[in-house]
């Protein structure tokens, strides 16, 4: 398997490691030698500096000004969705996941996002096998249960944007777990993995198993370490791991579950809706807001500048979106919101803009009206968002709808309705008077307008539009080439079958 190397943040250093067609040894940056055996014997206080170093690779940012991590994905996502567009041309930054094409196998975006993924991979494993060697987890350490915690949500986290990104929805299968155990989707590989040695793909099925026992066990370790609170919300913690397995269930097609785990988190009460009087007033650029769950917070050390979300997408900031590669929603979807919807006032109703989230993301409120060179922010310190709890509440109202459960849905439902329009009491009756197939139709506007920017439209469009194309907006800059899109899985990246001898026929067997 031929990956990028991998760079284990260990306090305030990085060691470097070689990927798996490699061996091992390697150089850091001060020129000096560390093999396996040598990491593995350094000190537990390292182990704190290593979980730390997790969370940065959430960042992984490249030369390239369109490769920046999670939100980068995030990013193409929502453009291949078509949810999101970009209405005009200017230094080609994401303009080819706007002509739909990214996902294809030798597209160099798909090689990054499979990097990305299997980098946190990487580093997870050697983590989750340097805390089971240590004499404090073996003796039952709370920190130490916490370290393993963090260390197997995050590698689950991984590989179900994997499973969501490289494989079909459980829509496209038919509903079926047996189609689901005999889809080959991608390579496994865990702590007991060969560093040096490739594997073979794991099934779609195998895949979700994997997740799932991880999120579960983490979710143990997590309360064997009391629940630690924490510091920031940029670490995982117990309600990540359970979020997480919200959302992985209801991909996977286990409704019931997926409901109950949602509902469960919602009714702890830790987090809360944006409310409405707050909506255009937000930003999303807080870690610490009440809604969300999970989140990178950016200071003046790991900040990306134009190389981020802020520096792509945020008008009110020195960045591609100010300059005129606008990042916006698309014109179809704009148009489908009733102007009782209050998320309506997230997005830019000028000529010039055609619908970007002038409202939705800003850096500050100092700057929420920014539009000149002396005005606009220069420092990008805006946060990332990557959970928040108005997702559970879709999650569980989706989940609710496909289990047959109509009431429960729209019960779930009400809350998130409550603060996002200008009559909710009319909004509820029309949706109290939906039967099972229109009130699904409901819950894919909720998803696809809630959650605009935040990289969850290409899934629910995988969902809700399982065998359908979708019209797009006549703001895509690329409207003229590309009138549709369609709701499409990766595909594997030609490094991987190139280099993975397991998969040296995977193209030429017609796969």
């Amino acid at each position: 398997m031929k990956l990028t190397k991998i760079f284990l943040a260990v306090s305030l250093a990085v060691l470097s490691f070689a990927s798996c067609s490699e061996s091992w040894l390697d150089r850091d940056p001060n020129g000096s030698s560390m093999t396996e055996e040598q990491y593995f014997a350094l000190g537990s206080s390292t182990i704190e500096g290593h979980v730390s170093g997790l969370y940065t690779i959430l960042l992984y940012p490249t030369s390239d000004h369109s490769q920046f991590g999670q939100r980068s994905v995030d990013m193409t996502c929502d453009l291949l969705s078509s949810d999101m567009a970009i209405t005009a041309r200017g230094y080609g930054w994401f303009e080819t996941d706007a002509t739909l094409t990214t996902y294809t196998s030798g597209q160099s975006r798909n090689a990054y996002i499979w990097s990305y993924y299997y980098y946190l991979i990487k580093n997870t494993n050697v983590l989750i096998g340097r805390i089971k060697a240590t004499e404090e987890f073996q003796a039952g350490d709370a920190t130490y249960a916490n370290y393993m915690a963090q260390a197997m949500t995050m590698r689950a986290y991984a590989y179900f944007n994997l499973f969501s990104l490289y494989g079909p929805s459980y829509q496209q299968l038919g509903e079926s777990h047996d189609q689901m155990s005999a889809l080959e989707l991608v390579p496994y590989y865990n702590e007991d993995s060969r560093v040096d040695s490739a594997v073979d793909l794991s099934t779609m099925q195998q895949i979700y198993e994997y997740i799932e026992s991880d999120l579960n066990q983490a979710i143990g370790y997590y309360d064997a370490a009391g629940n630690p609170g924490r510091d920031i919300k940029s670490r995982a913690n117990k309600d990540v791991a359970t979020a997480l397995l919200a959302k992985l269930q209801l991909e996977g097609g286990y409704y019931t579950d997926a409901y109950n785990t949602a509902k469960g988190l919602i009714d702890d009460g830790t987090y809360t809706i944006i409310p409405a009087d707050e909506l255009t007033h937000n930003g999303f650029n807080d870690v610490n807001d009440e809604s969300w769950i999970w989140g990178v917070l950016i200071d003046a050390n790991n900040r990306g500048g134009l190389r981020s979300f802020q520096g792509q997408v945020d008008v009110h900031s020195y960045s591609y979106a100010f300059a005129g590669a606008y990042k916006a929603m698309d014109q179809i979807l704009y148009e489908s919101m009733p102007t009782t919807d209050l998320r309506r006032g997230w997005f830019s109703d000028s000529v010039t803009r055609q619908h970007t989230p002038d409202f939705k993301f800003y850096p500050s409120e100092a700057k929420r009206l920014a539009y000149t060179q002396e005005e606009i922010d220069r420092d990008w310190l805006s946060d990332d968002v990557l959970m928040r709890i108005e997702e559970m509440y879709l999650v569980a109202a989706e989940a609710a709808t496909r289990a047959g459960d109509v009431p429960s849905a729209k019960a779930i439902l009400e809350p998130l309705i409550n603060q996002r329009y200008s009559d909710p009491t009319a909004k509820m009756a029309e949706i109290n008077a939906m039967d099972m197939m229109a009130l699904l139709d409901e819950i894919y506007y909720q998803w696809r307008v809630e959650l605009w920017g935040e990289g969850r439209s290409l899934a629910v469009f995988k969902r809700f539009q399982p065998s359908e194309t979708k019209e797009r907006g006549s703001n895509h800059f690329s409207y003229s080439q590309t009138r549709e899109a369609s709701p499409v899985s990766f595909q594997l990246p030609l490094g991987e079958t190139e280099y993975n001898p397991n998969l040296e026929d995977y193209y030429s067997d017609g796969e």
